[in-house]
């Protein structure tokens, strides 16, 4: 993967790959603070139906976020290791990952609790105020984010096996259906 990863192709399109990424989950992040502050504001004047039929959206929305998050990730990962780019990638991350939704939001919601537990400790341990603290912080995010990166490596390279056993899979039925007609006639 290091290998790859050093040609310039390969990053120019990797890094059109994450504009693209980058593009869709500020989209689905701007519903967020929208439906957030619509839930505050229902259940502070109380009305609790509309204020619990806002925490429902939020957390549904929270759920397609992470699902739509793993499928970003590993079209990254696919630019990075397969070299296909942009929206090639996106589909291919969309086909592999197909079946594998709920795997895919777990390990996103994994890293997504993590990383919010990494920040809030920075914050409790006020990180923010000494110079060494931010760095700290910095370096306790990067190797998240890497374990994130090794993870979703694994998470395509599953989902693509998977995709082969389906197909492998496929191909015997047929075969199976091809040698039991003949055997008919």
């Amino acid at each position: 993967m290091f290998q790859n990863s050093i040609d310039v192709s390969t990053m120019k399109g990797t890094f059109i790959t994450s504009l693209y990424t980058l593009a869709l989950s500020n989209c689905l992040l701007i519903a967020f603070p929208w439906t957030v502050s619509n839930c505050f504001i229902f259940t502070r004047w109380c009305y609790i139906i509309f204020g619990s039929i806002c925490f429902v959206a939020v957390g549904k929305l929270l759920m397609i976020y992470l699902e739509s998050s793993a499928i970003w990730n590993m079209s990254l990962v696919i630019s990075v290791l397969e070299g296909i780019y942009g929206t090639g990638a996106l589909k291919g991350s969309y086909y592999f990952s197909s079946g594998n939704q709920k795997r895919g939001l777990v390990l996103m919601l994994v890293f997504f609790v993590f990383g919010d537990i990494l920040r809030l400790m920075c914050i409790y341990f006020e990180c923010y105020r000494g110079g060494s603290g931010i760095f700290i912080q910095i370096g306790i995010l990067t190797v998240a984010n890497t374990l994130k990166w090794v993870s979703c490596v694994i998470y395509f390279n599953d989902c693509k096996e998977r995709e082969m056993e389906k197909k492998i899979d496929v191909e015997e039925m047929g075969k199976a259906q091809v040698e039991s007609n003949s055997a008919k006639t």
